[in-house]
């Protein structure tokens, strides 16, 4: 059905084919489908195209070795999608994935922060100096 309304169909023959199928459906029904779940789906399928379309092509990049380079390019996708979803509205303000969002957001803010700091001093040639991460991170974020 789908398929037939990308290639220009109307409700009225999509009807007649599914009818055929022997499915019963009016311009309605076909409407409320093609303007609801069907949008929904295309949407998630173009989400997947370009997901693995940013793989494929972050395949294909030197930097992502591991190391903090990688850890580097994550924070950065994270914080594009943080700050996608916020743009996008996709939260109500003040409910408590809104805030979480948030908290999240200054976490990696922190840890890009942390990396860019590492390659300053590895840049001078002083890496060593860098302070060794408390593995327990802040318990207060955590909970």
């Amino acid at each position: 059905m789908g398929r037939l309304l990308d290639d220009g169909a109307t409700y009225k023959l999509v009807a007649e084919e599914m009818a055929r199928q022997g499915v019963a459906l009016n311009g309605e029904n076909i409407s409320n489908w093609f303007n609801g779940p069907y949008q929904d789906h295309l949407r998630q399928r173009d989400r997947r195209a370009e997901l693995q379309r940013l793989r494929e092509s972050a395949a294909d990049l030197d930097e992502l070795t591991p190391g903090h380079k990688f850890q580097e390019i994550l924070l950065q996708l994270a914080m594009t999608e943080i700050f996608r979803a916020l743009n996008e509205g996709q939260m109500q303000s003040g409910s408590p994935n809104y805030i979480r969002l948030f908290h999240a957001l200054a976490r990696l803010s922190r840890e890009a922060f942390a990396l860019r700091k590492y390659d300053e001093l590895q840049a001078q040639g002083n890496a060593d100096l860098f302070p060794l991460l408390d593995t327990k991170c802040n318990q207060a974020d955590e909970e």
